[in-house]
């Protein structure tokens, strides 16, 4: 009868255990900060032809180094477009997305913050969401996140504006506070 007993409390123990090895694998990859980053990213599109009017030669030259994915040479170069060049907004966007590549999510988070407040309208909406993005990938705090998403989300018109709903609705949930280790 004891036997019997113990080998019950062994298999719902076990059972306990495989339950909440699911529930932590289910939550690390669900709502950790980084997979839901790396759930939302998506790489500049870089076309193949390109006008070179107005284009200097280290513009040139950081976005080639983008395009083969040369994240290192593509930072110092991008980087160094000067604000008076009209290649600027579309330098620091895809600046922003190498650093992004090259694993440097604050850095990236500041450049896209820079963009935005340009107001170039060909880049105002991507510099919001992927500040976000970067954001989430740096693993920044649950209040720093939901100041990030107010750009959009004071835009119904936004083009990222049910993305940021959403995400918001995740960030302040119990699942992602428990899946990044916050208590607030």
């Amino acid at each position: 009868m004891m036997k019997h007993l113990f080998l019950r409390i062994a298999f719902v123990a076990i059972g306990v255990i495989l339950l909440l090895t699911v529930a932590y694998k289910w939550l690390n990859t669900s709502f950790d900060s980084l997979a839901v980053a790396k759930s939302h990213y998506q790489e500049a599109p870089t076309p193949i032809d390109r006008s070179a009017e107005n284009q200097t030669p280290v513009f040139i030259e950081g976005f080639t180094a983008y395009r083969e994915q040369n994240w290192e040479e593509a930072i110092t170069a991008l980087d160094e477009v000067d604000v008076s060049n009209p290649s600027y907004s579309e330098a620091r966007y895809f600046l922003g997305h190498a650093y992004y590549q090259h694993g440097q999510y604050e850095k990236a988070a500041t450049v896209f913050q820079i963009l935005a407040l340009t107001r170039d309208v060909r880049f105002e909406e991507d510099a919001d969401w992927y500040r976000v993005i970067c954001l989430l990938a740096a693993q920044a705090d649950q209040s720093s996140l939901l100041i990030a998403l107010q750009p959009i989300l004071a835009k119904e018109n936004h083009a990222y504006y049910q993305e940021a709903l959403q995400l918001r609705g995740k960030i302040r949930g119990f699942a992602w506070r428990l899946a990044n280790g916050t208590t607030n």
